[in-house]
């Protein structure tokens, strides 16, 4: 939730953050995917639906943050200079 404003800045070390923050979610969904079926298995359940959907999820969240290495948000999150509106004097006519 405290990384919630940042979706609306358009800066590379934003994109970077979001990238890294994805890409820890995902080693975090493997754990958790290796934990479920750790457990599943030592109850004499199969574990391979847990570990279809958590690695499905992992997967997705790979994907995700690879998709800021793609040239469309490259430019989205370029250091372009952000236009500053201007306000003209009014003219004497």
């Amino acid at each position: 939730m405290g990384l919630l404003p940042l979706l609306t800045i358009d800066r590379r070390w934003v994109a970077r953050l979001k990238q890294v923050v994805l890409v820890l979610a995902a080693i975090e969904w493997i754990g958790v995917m290796s934990d479920v079926a750790r457990e599943k298995a030592m109850e004499g359940r199969n574990p391979a639906k847990s570990i279809f959907i958590l690695g499905g999820t992992a997967l997705f969240t790979l994907v995700a943050a690879g998709l800021y290495q793609t040239q469309r948000l490259r430019q989205r999150y370029s250091n372009a200079p952000i236009p500053v509106p201007t306000s003209t004097p009014p003219s004497d006519k």
